[in-house]
């Protein structure tokens, strides 16, 4: 049964799949003497306020509803429109997510290897991602260790 239901979203054998997941790219990455993951960072998508999701909601509703709306002034339209175009704020979030780590990710922090997890709480609107990194400072298998 918990072979089936694994599958299932939110459920504890999925749950417990996932962890089992997360615990398998820990240990190769530790196997491949890369080390632990060294970095644990939350992304958070702030909707409500990044101008180029109101601009991409704007354009998705003219599109989809042939109307005009003000999400500046208008709060309830802004929270309709955050439910009702999720995917708009999603594929926003995931390319903003793949360019910080591209960029900031790679070159501040130096992360060589990372996992994501996304999640969205539907009641307060935030979609975030966790993400454990392992640095490149840890990745060298050559490093000086004390």
């Amino acid at each position: 049964m918990v072979h089936y239901t694994k599958k299932v979203r939110g459920s504890d054998a999925y749950w417990h799949s996932k962890r089992a997941e997360l615990y398998t790219w820990i240990n190769h990455h530790i196997d491949e003497q890369h080390s632990a993951p060294n970095l644990f960072i939350t992304l958070l998508c702030t909707e409500y306020f990044w101008l180029d999701i109101k601009r991409l909601l704007k354009d998705r509703i003219l599109v989809a509803e042939n109307r005009e709306v003000d999400l500046d002034l208008n709060h309830t339209a802004k929270v309709k429109a955050v439910n009702d175009y999720s995917i708009i704020i999603q594929q926003y979030f995931h390319k903003w997510v793949e360019e910080v780590l591209n960029t900031m990710g790679k070159e501040l922090f130096g992360i060589c290897h990372y996992w994501l997890r996304y999640e969205f709480v539907k009641s307060r609107g935030q979609m975030h991602c966790h993400l454990l990194a392992i640095t490149s400072n840890c990745c060298n298998p050559n490093r000086i260790t004390a």
